[in-house]
Parts: structure tokens; sequence; C-alpha cells
């Protein structure tokens, strides 16, 4: 969270952790103009792995990126446990991925050879 939150606040935006609050994303991001006047919001569901690998998403998580879609992010923190932890952002996770449901049918694997970024 702290890592996505600081990346945010150097890209402009205003972070808002609400991750305690179940709305299916724990970052609320908002931006102003120069003026103050709002200009736009987005948000961010944030998964951190020790290392790396799959990541699983909430139905209420997912539901919540199928409504506010291209203004829905996900932020994929690799390596959370190292010095160096690595940052994924993956804007409308939805249209980009095809969540096949896991057993328990309340969540959806994306598994890690389809949202690593290639550079």
């Amino acid at each position: 969270m702290r890592l996505a939150m600081e990346y945010e606040s150097k890209q402009g935006w205003v972070p808002e952790d609400v991750s305690g609050e179940n709305h299916g994303f724990d970052i609320r991001l908002t931006q102003y103009d120069q003026d103050g006047s709002f200009t736009d919001i987005r948000y961010t569901e944030v998964k951190a792995r020790a290392q790396s690998g799959a990541v699983r998403i909430s139905s209420n998580e997912r539901k919540k990126a199928r409504h506010f879609w291209k203004k829905f992010w996900l932020y994929i923190v690799t390596q959370a446990g190292a010095m160096n932890p690595q940052l994924n952002c993956i804007q409308n996770p939805v249209e980009r991925f095809q969540m096949d449901e896991d057993i328990f049918s309340t969540s959806y694997i994306i598994p890690e050879d389809r949202w690593i970024v290639q550079t």
C-alpha cells in the first residue's frame, strides 16, 4: 500500500487508503488542477507478493473492476519483502484478463505469466 500511495502522490494524485472499508478496492485516487478543482478519480486494488506469483481477485474486486472499467487499476507489488519491491500497474484488468473462477467461486486467479510486464 505504501509503495502504491507514494508512487501515485509523485504522479500528482491524492491517494486515500480505503482498504478497511470493503469497497472492492484499496486506494481511491483523486486529482485536482492548479486552482483546486476536481479533475479525475481512479480506484486501485493492491496485491502484494513476497516474491512473485499468481494473485487472487475477489468477486467483490472483480465486480468493482467491471463497474469502474477504465477508472479501475490493479497494482501488483512483487518482491514486497525485499529492499526493492517492484510495482506493476495494470489499467482495466477485466478487459485485459480472462478471469477464470477457482474452486471456491468467490475469487479469480490471474497467473503471473499473464500480468507480468515484458520490458
